[in-house]
């Protein structure tokens, strides 16, 4: 095939926006849920989507401020995501499996203000690695008490109208090393990279 031109690349929030008015109706994110899968289409995420970037800012967060991301993959760790790029945040992702340590120098690290926290085999790691001062907001699974909970969120906020565009040079998010030659290393990736 052709090269891509510059032209040709687009932000993942572009290419959120792109299917919802492409496809709405459409099944995007598939979740297993007790037994069962629970479906979500385009219009559906984009949806829940502005409704996280809006309680974002409300949080007073600021463009480039930092949001971590604790969590086995789920639908809810894409949406959380694509939230944080559409309010003009930087994403912060942690690796599930992570230390307490681990958890605890990413997030002071990258000077996470805000952190999701969704599935994970325990919870406890993630309780003793946080630092003071952290909001953090539970995805609609398991977890140890947080500040604020998913739906109640999407519930409360209406979507965010004006959702921020990244350039391709714009940072949208710093992703850790394992850490297996000393400390992890955040590794900055901006929309061209992605």
């Amino acid at each position: 095939g052709r090269d891509m031109t510059a032209t040709d690349l687009k932000c993942p929030i572009d290419l959120l926006e792109h299917w919802m008015r492409t496809r709405p109706q459409s099944v995007y994110l598939r979740q297993p849920e007790h037994g069962k899968i629970r479906e979500m289409t385009w219009a559906t995420v984009w949806d829940q989507t502005r409704r996280m970037a809006a309680a974002l800012l409300s949080m007073g967060l600021e463009p480039g401020d930092r949001v971590a991301i604790i969590a086995k993959n789920s639908a809810e760790w894409f949406i959380a995501d694509f939230a944080i790029q559409a309010a003009g945040l930087v994403s912060a992702p942690v690796c599930p499996t992570a230390s307490s340590e681990t958890i605890r120098y990413i997030l002071e690290h990258s000077e996470s203000k805000v952190a999701f926290i969704g599935k994970l085999d325990d919870m406890a790691l993630v309780k003793s690695g946080m630092p003071a001062g952290i909001t953090t907001i539970a995805m609609p699974y398991p977890t140890s008490h947080c500040d604020h909970q998913w739906q109640d969120l999407i519930k409360s906020h209406d979507p965010l109208q004006t959702v921020v565009k990244a350039a391709l040079d714009d940072l949208l998010t710093v992703v850790y090393t394992s850490g297996s030659t000393g400390k992890p290393k955040g590794v900055e990736l901006t929309c061209r990279n992605m």
